[in-house]
């Protein structure tokens, strides 16, 4: 656990003892420290270790778009079409439900969804739950208190 002290927080020495078991030198876990220390406050808040995991998360996440962009573009046309909803959704297939599917990526307005725009929806999508993420309070015994709801004048 990183997180010894349980202040919500990590410090660089805390970082050394969690790291320690693996073949990391200190020099190693001085940067990546750095790396994650955004504001420079000589602290690892949960925010910024948050922002840096979904971060690393990134490459593998391309991967993932670009198998199931395959796998919805079940023609190989390069686009995901209704009729490749329909085929994809068999007795599920509901017309509605796929002109909104395909009317929330179809940002060229073409009736279709290329890959760009598959990429452009998922990266809102992850947009919108990176701050839904940021905005959950903080874990319990971190000692970070949730900001007070703002009361209306």
């Amino acid at each position: 656990e990183f997180d010894s002290g349980h202040e919500g927080v990590i410090t660089l020495e805390e970082m050394k003892i969690a790291l320690g078991k693996y073949a990391i030198s200190e020099a190693e876990v001085q940067e990546i420290f750095e790396g994650l220390d955004v504001d420079r406050t000589n602290q690892i808040s949960y925010t910024e270790f948050l922002a840096a995991t979904v971060e690393a998360m990134g490459l593998s996440r391309e991967e993932q778009l670009a198998e199931a962009f395959d796998r919805l573009d079940s023609d190989d046309s390069g686009f995901i079409s209704r009729e490749n909803l329909k085929e994809i959704l068999g007795s599920a297939y509901d017309a509605n439900e796929v002109e909104r599917m395909i009317a929330e990526g179809d940002f060229k307005q073409n009736g279709q969804v290329d890959y760009d725009e598959f990429l452009l929806l998922m990266s809102q999508q992850h947009e919108r739950e990176v701050d839904e993420m940021a905005a959950l309070p903080p874990p319990v015994g971190s000692g970070k208190v949730a900001p007070a709801a703002e009361e209306p004048l």
